[in-house]
Protein backbone atom coordinates (compact mmCIF):
# COMPACT_ATOMS: atom_id res chain seq x y z
CA UNK A 1 0.00 0.00 0.00
CA UNK A 2 2.74 2.36 0.73
CA UNK A 3 4.39 1.58 -2.23
CA UNK A 4 1.22 2.50 -4.03
CA UNK A 5 0.97 5.89 -2.83
CA UNK A 6 4.96 6.52 -2.87
CA UNK A 7 4.39 5.60 -6.77
CA UNK A 8 1.17 8.21 -7.60
CA UNK A 9 3.05 11.12 -5.40
CA UNK A 10 5.96 10.29 -7.85
CA UNK A 11 3.88 10.14 -10.76
CA UNK A 12 1.80 13.11 -9.47
CA UNK A 13 4.52 15.39 -9.05
CA UNK A 14 6.48 14.10 -11.82
CA UNK A 15 3.95 16.13 -14.04
CA UNK A 16 4.78 20.13 -14.99
CA UNK A 17 2.52 22.16 -13.12
CA UNK A 18 1.73 25.75 -14.29
CA UNK A 19 2.26 27.72 -11.19
CA UNK A 20 2.05 31.37 -13.21
CA UNK A 21 -0.58 29.99 -15.97
CA UNK A 22 -4.15 29.40 -15.04
CA UNK A 23 -6.08 26.21 -15.93
CA UNK A 24 -9.45 26.42 -17.52
CA UNK A 25 -11.80 26.75 -14.62
CA UNK A 26 -9.44 29.02 -12.79
CA UNK A 27 -9.66 31.08 -15.81
CA UNK A 28 -13.04 31.15 -15.67
CA UNK A 29 -13.38 32.21 -12.12
CA UNK A 30 -11.35 35.07 -12.12
CA UNK A 31 -11.10 35.75 -15.61
CA UNK A 32 -7.21 35.42 -16.26
CA UNK A 33 -6.34 38.36 -14.01
CA UNK A 34 -3.55 36.86 -12.78
CA UNK A 35 -2.44 35.17 -15.49
CA UNK A 36 -2.99 38.83 -17.91
CA UNK A 37 -0.81 40.39 -14.83
CA UNK A 38 2.35 38.27 -15.08
CA UNK A 39 2.36 37.89 -19.37
CA UNK A 40 2.09 41.85 -19.24
CA UNK A 41 5.35 42.09 -16.67
CA UNK A 42 7.17 38.94 -17.66
CA UNK A 43 6.07 39.17 -21.44
CA UNK A 44 4.87 35.88 -23.29
CA UNK A 45 8.79 34.14 -23.74
CA UNK A 46 10.48 31.63 -21.76
CA UNK A 47 10.60 33.66 -18.29
CA UNK A 48 7.41 32.22 -16.41
CA UNK A 49 8.42 28.56 -17.70
CA UNK A 50 12.41 28.74 -16.89
CA UNK A 51 11.26 29.98 -13.21
CA UNK A 52 8.75 27.43 -12.65
CA UNK A 53 11.76 24.50 -13.58
CA UNK A 54 14.10 26.51 -11.04
CA UNK A 55 11.34 25.96 -8.06
CA UNK A 56 10.67 22.45 -9.07
CA UNK A 57 14.77 21.62 -9.13
CA UNK A 58 14.21 21.10 -5.00
CA UNK A 59 11.21 18.47 -5.41
CA UNK A 60 12.91 16.81 -8.29
CA UNK A 61 16.13 16.43 -5.95
CA UNK A 62 14.21 15.02 -2.95
CA UNK A 63 11.58 12.60 -5.16
CA UNK A 64 15.33 11.20 -6.92
CA UNK A 65 16.97 10.83 -3.79
CA UNK A 66 14.01 8.97 -1.93
CA UNK A 67 13.70 6.65 -5.32
CA UNK A 68 17.37 5.75 -5.21
CA UNK A 69 17.83 4.69 -1.05
CA UNK A 70 14.35 3.32 -0.82
CA UNK A 71 15.25 0.03 -3.01
CA UNK A 72 18.94 -0.02 -1.73
CA UNK A 73 16.84 -0.32 1.99
CA UNK A 74 14.77 -2.87 0.89
CA UNK A 75 17.78 -4.93 -1.12
CA UNK A 76 19.54 -4.42 2.29
CA UNK A 77 16.56 -6.04 4.02
CA UNK A 78 16.12 -8.81 1.91
CA UNK A 79 19.72 -9.98 1.61
CA UNK A 80 20.06 -9.51 5.75
CA UNK A 81 16.87 -12.00 6.19
CA UNK A 82 18.63 -14.57 3.76
CA UNK A 83 22.09 -14.54 5.36
CA UNK A 84 20.27 -14.87 8.63
CA UNK A 85 22.96 -12.82 10.79
CA UNK A 86 22.19 -12.15 14.41
CA UNK A 87 19.26 -9.50 13.78
CA UNK A 88 20.32 -5.82 16.27
CA UNK A 89 17.68 -3.54 17.09
CA UNK A 90 17.91 0.20 15.37
CA UNK A 91 19.49 1.56 18.90
CA UNK A 92 22.33 -1.32 18.35
CA UNK A 93 23.26 -0.56 15.15
CA UNK A 94 23.41 2.83 15.89
CA UNK A 95 25.76 2.07 19.04
CA UNK A 96 27.79 -0.47 17.04
CA UNK A 97 28.47 2.20 14.03
CA UNK A 98 30.51 3.98 16.10
CA UNK A 99 33.50 1.87 16.94
CA UNK A 100 33.97 1.75 13.22
CA UNK A 101 37.47 3.66 11.97
CA UNK A 102 35.79 5.99 9.60
CA UNK A 103 32.96 7.00 12.50
CA UNK A 104 32.77 10.39 13.55
CA UNK A 105 32.82 9.16 17.21
CA UNK A 106 35.73 7.07 16.62
CA UNK A 107 37.76 9.90 14.72
CA UNK A 108 36.58 12.48 17.69
CA UNK A 109 38.50 10.06 20.35
CA UNK A 110 41.61 9.76 18.50
CA UNK A 111 41.66 13.20 18.16
CA UNK A 112 41.90 13.95 21.34
CA UNK A 113 45.76 12.17 21.44
CA UNK A 114 47.14 14.51 18.63
CA UNK A 115 48.39 17.26 18.04
CA UNK A 116 46.20 20.13 16.10
CA UNK A 117 48.14 20.17 12.66
CA UNK A 118 45.32 22.59 10.69
CA UNK A 119 47.12 22.19 6.72
CA UNK A 120 46.70 25.81 5.40
CA UNK A 121 45.55 25.39 2.07
CA UNK A 122 47.72 27.50 -0.64
CA UNK A 123 44.25 27.49 -2.86
CA UNK A 124 42.20 30.86 -2.66
CA UNK A 125 39.05 28.61 -3.66
CA UNK A 126 39.65 26.43 -0.85
CA UNK A 127 40.33 29.23 1.80
CA UNK A 128 37.06 30.67 1.05
CA UNK A 129 35.26 27.27 1.27
CA UNK A 130 36.64 26.77 4.84
CA UNK A 131 36.03 30.41 6.01
CA UNK A 132 32.24 29.57 4.52
CA UNK A 133 32.09 25.98 6.39
CA UNK A 134 35.10 23.41 7.17
CA UNK A 135 34.23 19.91 6.94
CA UNK A 136 35.83 18.06 10.47
CA UNK A 137 35.61 14.34 10.20
CA UNK A 138 34.49 13.60 13.72
CA UNK A 139 31.46 15.82 13.64
CA UNK A 140 28.51 15.09 12.24
CA UNK A 141 25.05 17.01 12.35
CA UNK A 142 21.77 14.73 13.46
CA UNK A 143 19.04 13.96 11.57
CA UNK A 144 16.50 16.21 12.93
CA UNK A 145 19.33 18.93 12.92
CA UNK A 146 19.40 18.21 8.93
CA UNK A 147 16.04 17.82 8.42
CA UNK A 148 15.21 21.31 9.92
CA UNK A 149 17.83 23.15 8.21
CA UNK A 150 16.82 21.59 4.44
CA UNK A 151 13.02 22.75 5.49
CA UNK A 152 14.13 26.00 6.50
CA UNK A 153 16.47 26.42 2.71
CA UNK A 154 13.86 24.96 1.07
CA UNK A 155 11.30 27.64 2.74
CA UNK A 156 13.98 30.50 1.57
CA UNK A 157 14.30 29.41 -1.75
CA UNK A 158 10.70 28.54 -2.57
CA UNK A 159 9.62 31.99 -0.73
CA UNK A 160 11.86 33.88 -2.26
CA UNK A 161 11.68 32.36 -5.55
CA UNK A 162 7.87 32.05 -6.23
CA UNK A 163 6.63 34.48 -3.51
CA UNK A 164 9.00 37.11 -3.32
CA UNK A 165 11.00 37.43 -6.56
CA UNK A 166 8.22 36.39 -9.03
CA UNK A 167 4.72 36.72 -7.81
CA UNK A 168 4.90 40.37 -5.67
CA UNK A 169 7.13 41.78 -8.60
CA UNK A 170 4.07 42.67 -11.03
CA UNK A 171 2.01 43.78 -8.56
CA UNK A 172 4.53 46.18 -6.93
CA UNK A 173 3.11 49.35 -9.18
CA UNK A 174 0.04 49.02 -8.47
CA UNK A 175 1.58 49.36 -4.96
CA UNK A 176 3.17 52.66 -5.65
CA UNK A 177 0.49 54.75 -7.30
CA UNK A 178 -2.03 53.65 -4.21
CA UNK A 179 1.40 54.97 -1.98
CA UNK A 180 1.48 58.02 -3.70
CA UNK A 181 -2.05 58.94 -3.55
CA UNK A 182 -2.01 58.37 0.16
CA UNK A 183 1.03 60.42 0.79
CA UNK A 184 -0.65 63.41 -1.43
CA UNK A 185 -3.61 63.20 1.35
CA UNK A 186 -1.37 63.06 4.14
CA UNK A 187 0.68 65.89 2.87
CA UNK A 188 -2.83 67.96 2.11
CA UNK A 189 -4.14 67.12 5.20
CA UNK A 190 -0.57 68.49 6.90
CA UNK A 191 -0.83 71.61 4.67
CA UNK A 192 -4.25 72.74 4.38
CA UNK A 193 -6.62 73.04 7.32
CA UNK A 194 -9.76 72.95 4.29
CA UNK A 195 -8.43 70.02 2.98
CA UNK A 196 -10.98 68.35 -0.33
CA UNK A 197 -10.48 65.36 -1.32
CA UNK A 198 -11.84 65.76 -4.67
CA UNK A 199 -9.64 68.06 -5.88
CA UNK A 200 -6.38 65.17 -5.68
CA UNK A 201 -6.55 64.85 -9.73
CA UNK A 202 -2.63 64.74 -9.88
CA UNK A 203 -0.37 62.81 -8.65
CA UNK A 204 2.60 65.11 -9.01
CA UNK A 205 3.90 65.66 -5.23
CA UNK A 206 6.72 67.39 -3.75
CA UNK A 207 7.13 63.97 -2.31
CA UNK A 208 7.59 61.55 -5.35
CA UNK A 209 8.16 58.20 -4.57
CA UNK A 210 10.33 55.98 -7.22
CA UNK A 211 10.45 52.71 -8.50
CA UNK A 212 9.65 49.78 -5.71
CA UNK A 213 11.38 46.80 -8.25
CA UNK A 214 14.84 47.75 -7.46
CA UNK A 215 14.41 48.45 -3.77
CA UNK A 216 12.59 45.70 -3.06
CA UNK A 217 14.78 43.04 -5.06
CA UNK A 218 17.58 44.42 -2.49
CA UNK A 219 15.81 44.30 0.30
CA UNK A 220 15.05 40.23 -0.49
CA UNK A 221 18.71 39.47 -1.54
CA UNK A 222 19.88 41.65 1.72
CA UNK A 223 17.68 39.72 3.80
CA UNK A 224 18.90 36.46 2.32
CA UNK A 225 22.53 37.15 3.22
CA UNK A 226 21.66 38.58 6.83
CA UNK A 227 19.57 35.18 7.35
CA UNK A 228 22.19 32.77 5.79
CA UNK A 229 25.81 34.20 7.50
CA UNK A 230 24.16 34.41 11.50
CA UNK A 231 22.66 30.97 10.87
CA UNK A 232 25.48 29.41 10.33
CA UNK A 233 27.38 30.28 13.80
CA UNK A 234 26.56 29.76 17.67
CA UNK A 235 27.71 31.12 20.54
CA UNK A 236 28.01 28.69 23.57
CA UNK A 237 24.81 28.72 25.94
CA UNK A 238 24.79 28.65 29.88
CA UNK A 239 25.46 25.62 31.85
CA UNK A 240 22.91 22.65 31.97
CA UNK A 241 21.31 22.66 35.59
CA UNK A 242 19.90 19.45 36.85
CA UNK A 243 16.99 20.43 38.57
CA UNK A 244 15.43 22.06 34.97
CA UNK A 245 15.52 18.73 33.40
CA UNK A 246 12.15 18.37 32.69
CA UNK A 247 12.05 21.97 31.26
CA UNK A 248 14.88 21.12 29.53
CA UNK A 249 13.07 17.70 27.81
CA UNK A 250 9.53 20.83 27.27
CA UNK A 251 11.83 23.39 25.25
CA UNK A 252 13.47 20.70 23.33
CA UNK A 253 10.37 19.67 21.26
CA UNK A 254 9.88 23.26 20.51
CA UNK A 255 12.98 23.70 18.55
CA UNK A 256 12.52 22.93 15.13
CA UNK A 257 9.31 25.12 14.75
CA UNK A 258 10.06 27.91 16.55
CA UNK A 259 13.16 28.45 14.61
CA UNK A 260 11.69 28.13 11.32
CA UNK A 261 9.30 30.63 12.80
CA UNK A 262 12.18 32.88 13.89
CA UNK A 263 14.12 32.48 10.87
CA UNK A 264 10.59 33.33 8.34
CA UNK A 265 9.61 36.39 10.73
CA UNK A 266 13.25 37.75 10.66
CA UNK A 267 13.19 37.14 6.65
CA UNK A 268 10.13 39.36 6.48
CA UNK A 269 11.45 42.03 8.88
CA UNK A 270 14.61 42.37 7.45
CA UNK A 271 13.34 42.47 3.83
CA UNK A 272 10.42 45.17 4.96
CA UNK A 273 12.69 48.03 6.92
CA UNK A 274 15.72 47.40 4.12
CA UNK A 275 13.04 48.29 1.50
CA UNK A 276 11.58 51.05 3.67
CA UNK A 277 15.60 52.22 3.35
CA UNK A 278 16.18 51.74 -0.32
CA UNK A 279 13.23 53.80 -1.05
CA UNK A 280 14.15 56.68 0.87
CA UNK A 281 17.89 56.50 -0.61
CA UNK A 282 16.42 55.89 -3.82
CA UNK A 283 14.08 59.31 -3.57
CA UNK A 284 16.77 61.29 -1.90
CA UNK A 285 19.30 60.32 -4.94
CA UNK A 286 16.62 60.31 -7.55
CA UNK A 287 14.94 63.55 -6.93
CA UNK A 288 17.99 65.34 -5.38
CA UNK A 289 16.59 66.55 -1.79
CA UNK A 290 19.35 68.23 -0.82
CA UNK A 291 18.09 70.83 1.68
CA UNK A 292 16.08 68.19 3.92
CA UNK A 293 19.49 65.97 4.37
CA UNK A 294 21.48 69.37 4.99
CA UNK A 295 19.35 70.19 7.54
CA UNK A 296 19.24 66.81 9.43
CA UNK A 297 22.93 66.05 8.78
CA UNK A 298 23.67 70.04 10.42
CA UNK A 299 21.49 68.80 13.71
CA UNK A 300 23.42 65.27 13.79
CA UNK A 301 27.14 65.92 12.82
CA UNK A 302 28.01 68.15 15.54
CA UNK A 303 26.80 65.52 18.49
CA UNK A 304 28.71 62.87 16.42
CA UNK A 305 32.02 64.82 16.50
CA UNK A 306 31.69 65.59 19.91
CA UNK A 307 30.90 62.44 20.74
CA UNK A 308 33.85 61.06 19.26
CA UNK A 309 36.46 63.69 19.92
CA UNK A 310 35.27 62.62 23.69
CA UNK A 311 35.75 58.64 23.47
CA UNK A 312 39.35 59.62 21.46
CA UNK A 313 40.23 62.62 24.42
CA UNK A 314 39.25 59.69 26.82
CA UNK A 315 41.77 56.92 25.00
CA UNK A 316 44.50 59.25 24.80
CA UNK A 317 44.19 60.15 28.48
CA UNK A 318 44.03 57.04 29.69
CA UNK A 319 46.55 55.62 27.65
CA UNK A 320 49.63 58.50 28.51
CA UNK A 321 48.39 59.62 31.51
CA UNK A 322 46.04 57.60 33.84
CA UNK A 323 47.92 54.30 33.39
CA UNK A 324 51.77 53.31 33.70
CA UNK A 325 53.77 52.37 30.89
CA UNK A 326 51.56 53.53 28.36
CA UNK A 327 48.59 51.03 29.03
CA UNK A 328 50.29 47.80 28.91
CA UNK A 329 49.96 47.22 33.03
CA UNK A 330 46.39 47.90 34.18
CA UNK A 331 48.29 50.01 37.27
CA UNK A 332 46.80 53.45 37.77
CA UNK A 333 49.24 56.52 37.22
CA UNK A 334 48.74 60.40 38.65
CA UNK A 335 45.64 59.42 40.55
CA UNK A 336 44.61 62.37 41.74
CA UNK A 337 44.33 63.73 38.60
CA UNK A 338 42.02 60.96 37.30
CA UNK A 339 39.64 61.94 40.05
CA UNK A 340 39.38 65.30 39.18
CA UNK A 341 38.76 64.52 36.04
CA UNK A 342 36.07 61.85 36.95
CA UNK A 343 34.68 64.60 39.12
CA UNK A 344 34.15 66.95 36.19
CA UNK A 345 33.72 64.44 33.10
CA UNK A 346 30.41 62.84 35.49
CA UNK A 347 28.65 65.73 34.33
CA UNK A 348 29.37 65.51 31.05
CA UNK A 349 27.98 61.76 30.52
CA UNK A 350 25.30 62.18 32.62
CA UNK A 351 24.27 64.24 29.26
CA UNK A 352 25.32 61.71 26.44
CA UNK A 353 23.94 58.83 28.53
CA UNK A 354 20.51 60.29 27.52
CA UNK A 355 21.83 59.89 24.03
CA UNK A 356 23.43 56.70 24.87
CA UNK A 357 20.39 55.27 25.85
CA UNK A 358 18.47 56.14 23.19
CA UNK A 359 21.06 54.45 21.17
CA UNK A 360 21.19 51.60 22.79
CA UNK A 361 17.74 51.01 22.32
CA UNK A 362 17.90 51.58 18.93
CA UNK A 363 20.98 49.31 18.20
CA UNK A 364 19.12 46.19 20.62
CA UNK A 365 15.84 46.43 18.47
CA UNK A 366 17.92 46.41 14.92
CA UNK A 367 20.13 43.61 16.88
CA UNK A 368 17.19 41.69 17.79
CA UNK A 369 15.36 41.64 13.77
CA UNK A 370 18.90 40.63 12.40
CA UNK A 371 19.82 38.16 14.95
CA UNK A 372 16.07 36.43 15.33
CA UNK A 373 17.27 33.39 13.15
CA UNK A 374 19.85 33.30 15.96
CA UNK A 375 17.82 31.29 18.74
CA UNK A 376 21.26 31.16 21.09
CA UNK A 377 21.61 34.70 20.93
CA UNK A 378 18.99 36.03 23.23
CA UNK A 379 17.64 39.99 22.78
CA UNK A 380 17.22 40.26 26.34
CA UNK A 381 20.68 39.45 27.83
CA UNK A 382 22.47 36.96 29.69
CA UNK A 383 20.32 37.09 32.98
CA UNK A 384 17.06 37.04 31.41
CA UNK A 385 17.41 34.51 28.22
CA UNK A 386 15.24 31.81 30.18
CA UNK A 387 12.26 34.12 29.79
CA UNK A 388 12.26 34.08 25.83
CA UNK A 389 10.68 31.43 24.45
CA UNK A 390 13.56 31.20 21.07
CA UNK A 391 16.45 31.29 23.30
CA UNK A 392 15.14 28.31 25.98
CA UNK A 393 14.36 26.37 23.05
CA UNK A 394 18.01 26.20 21.78
CA UNK A 395 19.19 25.40 25.07
CA UNK A 396 17.09 22.59 25.64
CA UNK A 397 17.57 21.52 22.24
CA UNK A 398 21.65 21.75 22.82
CA UNK A 399 21.36 20.30 26.08
CA UNK A 400 19.41 16.92 25.41
CA UNK A 401 21.96 16.58 22.02
CA UNK A 402 24.64 16.94 24.14
CA UNK A 403 23.45 14.08 26.90
CA UNK A 404 21.97 11.46 24.20
CA UNK A 405 25.04 12.45 21.31
CA UNK A 406 28.27 13.12 23.23
CA UNK A 407 31.02 11.34 20.98
CA UNK A 408 33.18 9.83 23.89
CA UNK A 409 29.94 8.14 25.70
CA UNK A 410 28.70 7.19 22.39
CA UNK A 411 32.29 5.36 21.94
CA UNK A 412 32.44 4.56 24.90
CA UNK A 413 28.54 2.33 25.40
CA UNK A 414 29.63 1.06 21.99
CA UNK A 415 32.38 -1.07 23.87
CA UNK A 416 30.33 -1.82 26.45
CA UNK A 417 27.34 -3.24 24.02
CA UNK A 418 30.05 -5.07 21.79
CA UNK A 419 31.53 -6.49 24.67
CA UNK A 420 28.27 -7.78 25.77
CA UNK A 421 26.87 -8.56 22.89
CA UNK A 422 30.42 -10.56 21.42
CA UNK A 423 32.31 -11.40 24.22
CA UNK A 424 34.67 -14.12 23.73
CA UNK A 425 34.50 -17.90 25.89
CA UNK A 426 38.08 -16.41 27.60
CA UNK A 427 37.48 -15.13 31.16
CA UNK A 428 39.35 -12.14 32.26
Amino acid sequence: MHGLIFSITIAFNGVCHNDYYSTNDNYNKTHGSGTITYLTYYGTGSKLIFFQLLSDIPCCLFFSYISIELPILFFKRIRSRKLRVKQLTREQKHLLHSLLPDSAESQYVKNLFRLTNINISINRLARLSQSIYTWRNDFRFSSRVLCIYASIFCLLFFLTLQVSCVQIPPFLGALRIKLQQFINLLIIFIIQSDYNLQEIEDSSSDFPIPDLVRPYLIAIFTALIVIFIPITCFIKISRRVSSRNIDYAYENIHFGGYLISYVLWCYILVAFFVMIIGVMIDIIITYGMVRFIEAILKKIIPLLLFAIFQIYMNKILAQYIFLQQGGDILSINHRSIMMIFLYFNFFLDAFLGLISSIIRVLTNMIGGIIYMCRLDCSSMGRKLETLEAGSSAYCGFIHMECAHRHPILLYFTSILLHEHLYRTSTTR
